[in-house]
């Protein structure tokens, strides 16, 4: 295969704790997965698609797209160790650039990968930046600053921001405003909606933190 030049990667790896526990990238949205919503409005802005998740990989490769888990899955270390899997594997393709997002996100901005790249300049990392603050899980990150992120892991750093500001990333001003990057965090008003293996859940979303 071509090498792609830009991953796009959604993370679906955590615990969903303020979810009951369960699978966010699996409750319903529409006659689908909150996923397959995200990875539909990913997917044209990318070369090439994956997911990274710690839970229930047979039902996320169904999307036909590589799944990859962090090194201790069981462990639910947080986003940024989903990133440290996905560069790791990103690298391996030869890709230069990923693109992340959130399996929470199902109204993502079709032209954010686009708009992060035009305002990279030098950085090796771009991410959105609204009036209620940035949103660093949806963030356009270079496949060469890898091992800074694996130094700042060694160092102590877990946090997304954190790790954007050790790499000097590049904020860009989101015009458009908090919606298109609001999340799923609680269950609330949506009520059922069928999906594969989460018949019955239910899902509000909120902005918030991902996954």
């Amino acid at each position: 295969m071509v090498a792609p030049r830009v991953l796009g990667v959604v993370l679906a790896g955590g615990r969903g704790q303020r979810m009951g526990g369960a699978d966010k990238g699996l409750l319903p949205w529409g006659d689908a997965a909150m996923v397959d919503a995200v990875l539909a409005r990913l997917g044209p802005q990318v070369d090439a698609l994956a997911i990274v998740a710690n839970r229930n990989p047979e039902a996320y490769a169904q999307r036909g797209h590589p799944v990859w888990s962090d090194d201790q899955p069981q462990a639910f270390e947080g986003p940024l160790a989903g990133w440290r899997a996905a560069l790791a594997w990103a690298q391996a393709w030869g890709a230069e650039w990923v693109q992340f997002s959130a399996c929470d996100t199902p109204h993502l901005p079709t032209d954010l990968c686009l708009r992060l790249r035009h305002a990279l300049g030098t950085a090796p990392a771009a991410y959105p930046q609204h009036n209620l603050g940035p949103e660093p899980a949806h963030a356009l990150v270079a496949v060469a600053a890898a091992p800074a992120l694996d130094e700042a892991w060694r160092m102590g750093e877990r946090s997304l921001r954190g790790a954007l500001q050790r790499l000097g990333a590049q904020s860009v001003a989101w015009h458009g405003g908090a919606g298109a990057f609001a999340n799923c965090n609680a269950p609330d008003a949506l009520g059922p909606r069928p999906a594969s293996g989460q018949r019955g859940a239910t899902a509000a979303f909120k902005r918030g933190s991902s996954a």
